[in-house]
């Protein structure tokens, strides 16, 4: 805080805190906290697993056209009943993410996104959200990759090539969604600071349709480019080349975002 600000009377009357009679300054236990009981709304379960699950598609772990664990497997391994599951795979399945297929053969798969005229419509629709979104990864991804390369481990290394290889191989967007969302979350992972981890999952996920929009087999090159010169100075443990080859891809993606709207990015 400004010094002048700490000494001004002004400051100190207006926050409450100075007698304008006496001229004195009042005593903190004067002026108790006012506490305003309210109840806890606690979510229902399927909510929660809904959640959870959404969270999963968005990030990229699933990928069009993956099919969730059997109803039975996937309850266990989630800790929820059965019923529990299947009331939040209905509401995935209203919000077009899941379609479940009945008989032997059926199960819940991960649906497409839509045609790429209709994600262009959608993302067009709320351009300057996504480029909000965009100067917000600014922000915290640059840090997230100077730290992953500060704190470097063996094992970060070996995912973040891994997720390059497979980013090399992909061949949809499905997998290209994946291997890009691996990477980045294995950045964030190992920039040991989780809430600089959540931003980053917060902002991939805010990001998830607008990146579709992008045709991956163009933007390929130069994307598998560019996350290899992070994994690179990761790898050489140089914070600051890693900090300018994060800022530098997510500048790249932003410009080709507005590649696509012209008219509609200042």
């Amino acid at each position: 805080m400004d010094q002048n600000l700490v000494q001004s009377p002004m400051m100190w009357q207006a926050i409450g805190l100075l007698d304008c009679k006496t001229g004195h300054a009042r005593e903190f236990s004067a002026y108790p906290c006012p506490v305003s009981p309210s109840r806890v709304t606690v979510p229902a379960a399927y909510a929660v697993v809904v959640e959870h699950l959404r969270r999963e598609i968005q990030l990229g772990r699933y990928a069009p056209g993956d099919k969730l664990p059997p109803e039975r497997e996937h309850a266990e391994q989630l800790g929820v009943s059965r019923v529990t599951l299947r009331e939040a795979v209905r509401v995935l399945e209203g919000e077009g993410l899941v379609h479940v297929r009945r008989g032997q053969t059926g199960g819940t798969m991960i649906r497409a996104r839509g045609t790429s005229a209709q994600l262009r419509r959608q993302v067009r629709r709320r351009l300057d959200d996504v480029l909000a979104t965009q100067e917000f990864r600014l922000a915290i991804e640059p840090l997230a990759a100077a730290r992953a390369a500060q704190h470097r481990k063996a094992a970060a290394v070996r995912e973040l090539r891994t997720a390059v290889t497979d980013l090399t191989s992909a061949s949809d967007i499905g997998t290209f969604r994946r291997a890009d969302s691996a990477f980045h979350l294995t950045v964030a992972r190992n920039a040991a600071c989780p809430p600089l981890e959540r931003a980053v999952e917060d902002a991939r996920i805010a990001m998830f349709e607008p990146l579709d929009v992008l045709a991956f087999d163009i933007v390929l090159p130069s994307a598998v480019e560019a996350h290899q010169a992070i994994l690179t100075a990761i790898e050489d443990r140089d914070p600051e080349a890693a900090r300018a080859a994060m800022d530098a891809h997510i500048r790249t993606t932003t410009g080709e975002i507005k590649a696509l709207f012209p008219a509609s990015a200042s």
